[in-house]
């Protein structure tokens, strides 16, 4: 019994000591670090970031106690937050003394001493939010004609941005010009147009934004120039309805033998659109309608008036003459109407 119980002694003591120096034995190891540059104080609109061309993993050699090593030894790269103190605007910063922000980090690194860390010091830009007050202007020279030029609502938005890419302006009040002739190129002329347009802040940054991202336009096109023309031998045609056939009426012009009919019109358009009309066939005639109703009984229907079909940015200027006609009884087995355009048979 007595061995025994000296056994288990002895075997304690074994592993108490071997504990001990275990926690005693210090080791050294290098671990790959991933830097995460944030502001030492959370309310802080600084930015950091790494320069470009900077490295953004650190070869960093530390030591302690064996078992705590150990625990870093399947591990590929250790992403660690390192807090920067503020500090002003700079493009070209350098982060030293690593090894003590990565030592002052000690939860990360199991508390773990840090012995070197390659390279010793980073390339940094250090860079702050900032909220500016920038005007909106129309996009000068303007090419179309106005009866009222573009105007802008609002004329002037804050944009956020950064202290580095606003500081190409210093002494300057940038503007931000708005593009508005291409959009209201083919609006209607004469007539007030309201557009939409986005707001671009490129040139304020990739990172720029405001809470205003659209700006109305306000502007009026000049006039197109507009003139009266007659045209001569404008036909028109007669169009019953489709319910029309097989009555034993048939429409015709009063005192004319067939339905072929035409007047002289004055139509006012614009330059554009009167000179696109040929000449020798203009493509505008008058139609005359024919319901079901108007074939109940034979005889003289009122006069009606043509309605012409002009082409666009073109109208009447003058009421047509109205046209007499009357129903008269079919002859033989012909249909009860005349085709749109054709004469009776």
């Amino acid at each position: 019994m007595e061995q025994i119980k000296l056994l288990t002694t002895t075997t304690i003591l074994t592993l108490v000591i071997w504990i001990g120096a275990d926690q005693l034995l210090t080791v050294s190891a290098k671990i790959r670090v991933r830097p995460r540059l944030v502001p030492a104080s959370a309310e802080s609109s600084m930015i950091v970031r790494l320069a470009d061309g900077a490295r953004d993993t650190l070869e960093v050699t530390v030591s302690g106690p064996r078992r705590l090593v150990a625990d870093f030894d399947d591990v590929g790269v250790i992403d660690v937050v390192l807090p920067v103190d503020e500090r002003p605007p700079d493009p070209n910063a350098t982060l030293v003394n690593l090894a003590d922000l990565l030592g002052s980090q000690g939860k990360a690194l199991k508390n773990l001493t840090v012995d070197s860390v390659e390279p010793p010091a980073l390339n940094v830009i250090i860079d702050q939010r900032v909220s500016r007050m920038v005007g909106l202007s129309v996009k000068r020279p303007l090419q179309l004609e106005y009866e009222v030029e573009p105007k802008l609502q609002p004329s002037q938005i804050t944009v956020d941005t950064t202290a580095l890419a606003y500081a190409r302006f210093e002494g300057q009040n940038p503007t931000i010009e708005i593009d508005v002739e291409p959009d209201l190129r083919g609006k209607p002329r004469g007539e007030p147009v309201v557009l939409d347009l986005p707001v671009p802040l490129t040139r304020f940054g990739p990172n720029a934004r405001s809470k205003v991202e659209t700006v109305q336009v306000f502007a009026t096109l000049k006039s197109a120039q507009k003139r009266t023309v007659t045209i001569p031998t404008v036909p028109i045609r007669l169009a019953p309805t489709i319910l029309a056939f097989g009555r034993p009426f048939r429409a015709k012009l009063v005192g004319r033998e067939t339905n072929l009919l035409t007047q002289t019109i004055v139509v006012t358009g614009t330059d554009e659109a009167l000179n696109r009309l040929d000449p020798n066939n203009s493509g505008i005639y008058g139609v005359i309608p024919l319901h079901e109703a108007d074939y109940e009984r034979p005889g003289p229907l009122e006069p009606r008036t043509p309605a012409f079909i002009l082409p666009a940015g073109i109208r009447l200027d003058q009421e047509a003459e109205p046209v007499r006609i009357e129903l008269v009884p079919e002859s033989g087995s012909s249909p009860g109407g005349m085709p749109l355009g054709g004469e009776g048979p």
